[in-house]
């Protein structure tokens, strides 16, 4: 699959769908992010943190 095809696929998803992908993907863009700024951080402490976090409570 192509980034086309990825970008057509992800479009063609129900917002429903999108948003928990979204929060899944929240913990690694913060260690990447944090790698960056040379300040690494353990992904599994991230991912500790967000599991503390309701996703349902953050869509209302």
């Amino acid at each position: 699959m192509n980034w086309e095809e990825s970008i057509s696929q992800w479009q063609r998803l129900p917002a429903e769908e999108k948003l928990p992908r979204r929060w899944q993907a929240i913990p690694q863009d913060v260690e990447q992010i944090m790698t960056f700024e040379r300040e690494p951080v353990e992904l599994r402490f991230l991912q500790e943190i967000f599991d503390q976090i309701e996703l349902t409570a953050l869509q209302n």
